[in-house]
């Protein structure tokens, strides 16, 4: 969203025949809002919020004052209709919050993905003490859920993956 040409960037893709998807950390949708609003209708925003919690996020993010444009950003993108999916990524001090993100989800009419980071067994080590094992959650995902579909390409290559619908 810093590029420049940003808006162009979105007016060429918006014209393109093909399945276009953004990732962005949201805090600075609100620069953008208007270009998005334009020009990004038929594109995919994918938004990173590992928290709902100030404190949390910064303490994930490793950045302070980017909490409050995040949460912003997600409303911004949910409103002009272009928000497909919010990525959470769980850690020992977000584990506590996975219903409350589906429930903020729900409100912005969006998907969640929840991931892990991958447990690394040489080298960096300190990605073992942020390391949460994500199957005591998915158990709980799927007690409440409506429904289970299998990511079947995820597990041809060899990632399990299930999509809960609560």
């Amino acid at each position: 969203m810093l590029h420049p040409q940003f808006g162009r960037i979105l007016e060429h893709f918006s014209q393109v025949p093909a399945e276009v998807t953004l990732n962005t950390a949201g805090f600075f949708t609100s620069l953008r809002k208007d270009e998005i609003r334009e020009f990004g209708q038929g594109i995919d925003f994918i938004c990173s919020v590992d928290s709902l919690r100030e404190e949390t996020f910064d303490r994930i993010t490793q950045r302070r004052g980017f909490y409050k444009q995040t949460i912003e950003g997600t409303k911004i993108l949910a409103d002009i209709g272009v928000l497909k999916r919010l990525n959470m990524i769980l850690l020992p001090w977000n584990k506590d919050e996975v219903f409350d993100m589906i429930t903020y989800c729900k409100t912005l009419g969006c998907d969640l993905k929840i991931a892990d980071i991958a447990r690394v067994t040489q080298g960096y080590s300190q990605s073992n003490s942020i390391f949460y094992e994500i199957g005591g959650i998915e158990a709980a995902l799927t007690e409440c859920a409506d429904e289970i579909i299998t990511h079947s390409y995820s597990e041809n290559i060899g990632m399990p993956m299930s999509i809960d619908s609560i």
